[in-house]
């Protein structure tokens, strides 16, 4: 299934990161990514200017990113340079440079940063309340987000390269808002962290929870652990040991962490989470229509990419609809989850049938999603495992993430989703003509005359059981 490619090119203080992305244009997926590490950030503090032999190195990558874009055929392409290029007196030469190479670079502002970085949370999480906080290099972006929009915004000079022994970050924090006086302090409401420094700790967090689904995006850092990771990162080497994180993020981790510990001390904030999206896919949002930036993320990146693996042109919205009189007064969120999971119905046929079960609950949990949460995963998981027939002793323990009852609605999608894969191989044929009922005592299907219900009757059965009530077919 074709998209249009777009991609981006993002200069930072550390390194100069090439993404292309497919997928919907709401739920951009990356295809591919690279990075070139140049250091703008050490000459920049040092001198005040980007070293001859930085910018060299920065240019032919930039050739080259540029044309592994044309190879890639991408459509749009944005390049964009944050703090080290603003800042460096020699960073207007840099562009210059480029744009002689044909290579058009964006030298955007602290707010124009800040601004990106929500957008890009708001791209995954369009329910965001609280504030965005993005650290790179060379600063510090701060946004209040609410109801799908963008607030007040402050950029502060204090990036991973800028707060290295800084003795009392809160300290550095309130002094340096203070002295802006661009966001108001709201307190109890989330924080969500973007930024490779912050994944890097998220990921160690997941590593010392021993984390049963480490997935970076949504995952939640409880404020009484951020002690625990400041201390754990106290030492360079340990962290290096552990072979989880890149070394460069090693270096910057124990400062990152006391970071957040400060955001935390100062915002007390309900939930911490971090962001596996960030001013890449913000600048992307941002070029978007409005109608398509309502779009719901998961369900735009589920469709595509139920429609990409399917056998047929596979319509998982009329699939959704077919089986929702089961769930009448189900919430708006498990409604999602069932529609994603409707979506990728088809996805397995190419699976060995031994292994569907197993390769389906992986697609759930480990799926490229946007707009959903960890428990979100499991749910979507637990569907698409009993639509391809998985047994109870295949499914992984996830302690206490989702509740016994949320498990069990999940699992009824999933028998739902494999009657209506017997009905009509799958093709969704006949959907229109059959329907599904269910009262006190019997869960109903009702056929069209033409189909043998024989086929069918063992799925009946198995998903009226679910419900503790009796199978029925009727043909009409």
């Amino acid at each position: 299934m074709n998209s249009p490619k777009r991609g981006v090119i993002d200069i930072g203080s550390n390194a100069i990161r090439f993404v292309a992305y497919g997928g919907p244009l709401r739920a951009p997926m990356p295809i591919y990514n690279e990075k070139l590490p140049v250091s703008f950030g050490k000459s920049v503090m040092k001198t005040g200017s980007i070293s001859d032999e930085a910018m060299e190195q920065a240019l032919a990558g930039l050739v080259r990113f540029k044309q592994l874009a044309d190879y890639l055929e991408i459509k749009t392409l944005r390049v964009v340079a944050t703090a080290s290029v603003r800042d460096a007196a020699n960073g207007q030469d840099f562009v210059k440079r480029a744009a002689k190479l044909g290579i058009s670079v964006e030298r955007i502002s602290g707010g124009q940063e800040a601004l990106a970085a929500g957008l890009g949370v708001l791209c995954d999480t369009p329910w965001a309340e609280g504030y965005v906080c993005d650290l790179g290099g060379g600063s510090l972006e701060l946004v209040r987000v609410s109801g799908g929009k963008l607030g007040a915004h402050v950029s502060l000079p204090l990036g991973t390269m800028r707060i290295a022994g800084k003795v009392d970050m809160a300290k550095a924090l309130r002094t340096d808002l203070n002295v802006s006086e661009d966001l108001p302090i709201e307190t109890g409401l989330n924080l969500y962290l973007v930024g490779g420094a912050w994944r890097a700790m998220a990921r160690v967090d997941q590593h010392l929870l021993e984390a049963q689904l480490a997935v970076i995006g949504n995952h939640e850092v409880q404020q009484d652990r951020l002690p625990i990771l400041v201390e754990a990162s106290r030492t360079v080497e340990a962290i290096k040991a552990l072979r989880i994180i890149p070394a460069q993020r090693a270096d910057t981790l124990h400062d990152a962490s006391r970071l957040a510990s400060g955001l935390a001390n100062i915002f007390q904030p309900e939930h911490i989470f971090t962001s596996a999206c960030g001013i890449r896919e913000g600048l992307l949002f941002d070029i978007l229509s409005r109608a398509e930036a309502r779009q719901d993320p998961l369900l735009a990146c589920t469709r595509w990419e139920g429609k990409r693996l399917s056998r047929y042109d596979f319509d998982g919205d009329r699939l959704a609809d077919w089986m929702a009189p089961l769930f009448v007064g189900e919430s708006e969120e498990l409604a999602r989850f069932r529609r994603a999971a409707c979506h990728l119905a088809d996805t397995c046929w190419n699976i060995h049938p031994d292994y569907r079960a197993s390769h389906a609950l992986q697609l759930g949990l480990h799926g490229n999603w946007l707009g959903i949460d960890h428990a979100g995963r499991v749910l979507l998981a637990r569907a698409l495992f009993a639509a391809h027939g998985g047994k109870e002793a295949g499914w992984p323990e996830f302690g206490t993430m989702v509740p016994s009852e949320a498990l069990r609605t999940a699992t009824h999608w999933g028998l739902a989703i494999r009657l209506a894969m017997r009905i009509d191989a799958g093709t969704g044929a006949a959907l229109a003509a059959s329907s599904l009922e269910i009262d006190d005592q019997r869960c109903i299907l009702n056929l069209p005359e033409d189909l043998d219900p024989e086929s069918v009757e063992r799925r009946v059965k198995a998903l009226a059981n679910a419900f503790d009530r009796k199978a029925e077919i009727r043909s009409r």
